[in-house]
């Protein structure tokens, strides 16, 4: 499944957080300004993440009730505000783990371009912009990995006992389930991050993103 939108402006949003972080000075340091500029990086490196895996795991439940693209909007809106904030705590206390999730993300964004420019040719009307859209769906799962790989698990198994046990479930309900376990497991990945980094680093970053949603 290829989650459609606007690949060059999320591109250019990508680029831009691998570029700084490339760019961060030695944590050694101890400057504040140091902690701050990591914070505003992982900040923006958890929206991206926490956005499209928002969206991903909402894209199929959503398309089941009346509210279609505004509920797929306010799941990426949710999920960005999440790994905004867990990111930014990240960064702004660790830059080895800051480090750890953007190195993750360009590797999986570097898999997930690699696997749509294979099924360019072989698949009818896949253009280079779904290659660019399966590259940061990779690079979005690739930034909290652990957690995504360990909630696809969960999700699928689920899914697929549902599946087989329960009448009136469908494949793509399974799917759906699967990829619904991929979103919360790579965000929950996100939120324990920060934590352990609150706990060992100490509060070097506080940010409050009040929002509500409603349908």
């Amino acid at each position: 499944m290829i989650v459609k939108g606007d690949p060059g402006v999320i591109g250019r949003w990508f680029l831009l957080v691998a570029v700084a972080v490339g760019a961060l000075p030695d944590a050694a340091t101890g400057q504040e300004n140091s902690s701050a500029w990591r914070g505003v990086v992982g900040g923006a490196l958890g929206a991206y993440s926490g956005a499209l895996l928002g969206t991903i795991g909402s894209v199929t439940p959503c398309t089941e009730t009346y509210a279609g693209p505004t509920c797929v909007r306010w799941s990426a809106i949710a999920g960005g505000a999440i790994g905004l904030g867990s990111g930014a705590i990240i960064g702004a206390n660790s830059s080895e783990d800051l480090e750890k999730h953007a190195i993750g993300a360009g590797v999986g964004f570097v898999i997930g371009a690699g696997a749509g420019a294979v099924l360019k040719p072989i698949v009818q009307r896949f253009s280079w912009q779904d290659v660019a859209a399966m590259g940061l769906v990779g690079g979005a799962v690739g930034a909290a990995p652990v957690g995504s790989a360990i909630g696809f698990a969960a999700g699928g198994l689920t899914g697929f006992v549902l599946w087989k046990a329960v009448d009136g479930v469908e494949l793509p309900n399974a799917v759906a389930i699967a990829l619904g376990g991929l979103a919360i497991g790579g965000l929950t990945e996100w939120v324990v991050g920060a934590a352990d980094s609150w706990s060992t680093g100490g509060p070097s970053v506080q940010l409050v993103v009040p929002f509500s949603v409603s349908f």
